[in-house]
């Protein structure tokens, strides 16, 4: 066999398991670099599901502003309401991730997920408010 170097790393429970990932990677990159014999292979890497989880929540909030600028564009007729939604939904997003900051939450599966369900209410609700606009 041949000799070989194990390295786990375990965060702490209030540590962000991205930024450890990235800070972790970068100094084993270097600790490569400098022992040219060594070659680095990644067994388990749990911050993958977490950065796959963020592209995705991105990925759907983008198309389900997408089909509810649609839906209300089809029902209202009308391009200064649906503006109302446009601007609702990035909105919120952007508090959410202040607040989430401000309390040193760090993003995970669970917070993902209530940003999901978060989402998903923000555009219901910014469509009863813009159905009840246009009504009066």
């Amino acid at each position: 066999g041949k000799d070989a170097i194990d390295v786990q790393i375990v965060k702490a429970q209030d540590a962000n398991t991205v930024q450890v990932k990235k800070d972790t990677d970068a100094k084993i990159k270097a600790f490569v670099k400098d022992n040219k014999d060594l070659t680095q292979t990644k067994i388990m890497d749990t911050a993958k599901p977490i950065q796959d989880s963020i592209y995705t929540m991105l990925e759907k909030a983008i198309l389900g502003t997408i089909v509810a600028i649609i839906v209300i564009l089809l029902f209202l007729r009308n391009i200064r309401t649906t503006a109302i939604s446009v601007v609702s939904i990035p909105m919120s997003l952007l508090i959410a991730m202040i607040a989430l900051k401000l309390s040193d939450v760090s993003l995970n599966i669970l917070t993902l997920g209530a940003l999901t369900v978060a989402i998903g209410r923000v555009i219901d609700d910014s469509i009863v408010v813009i159905e009840n606009i246009y009504r009066r």
